[in-house]
């Protein structure tokens, strides 16, 4: 098991299985351990949607998008479309993708 996942178990921080699989991409980025905890702390500020600037592999956002309610709402925005199509893939595989909106063009956020 990569050391911050093993961090993260031993500071009481749920561990989701497809965050340990977008973890052979990502989990081994120090920002990794920050974005799974920020991820419960949106349940307890009991956000209902968020956006995300930059998304790499996908793991803040599976995170994110897992904390959120059944009707949250997570936008993320990226530019590189080779490395979300391996985010897409996870949220997939983790049951978050309805939550997700992935835009590779942000302009009219809000609009």
């Amino acid at each position: 098991m990569p050391q911050p996942v093993q961090w993260m178990s031993s500071h009481g921080v749920p561990a989701i299985s497809a965050a340990r699989i977008v973890g052979d991409h990502s989990i081994s980025r120090p920002a990794a351990i920050c974005s799974f905890q920020r991820s419960t702390n949106t349940l307890r500020f009991g956000a209902r949607n968020a956006i995300e600037v930059g998304t790499f592999t996908g793991y803040s956002a599976l995170c994110v998008a897992s904390a959120l309610p059944v009707d949250g709402r997570l936008v993320c925005c990226d530019v590189n479309e080779e490395w979300t199509a391996i985010a897409r893939k996870y949220w997939e595989r983790a049951g978050v993708d309805d939550k997700i909106e992935l835009r590779h063009n942000c302009r009219g956020i809000g609009a």
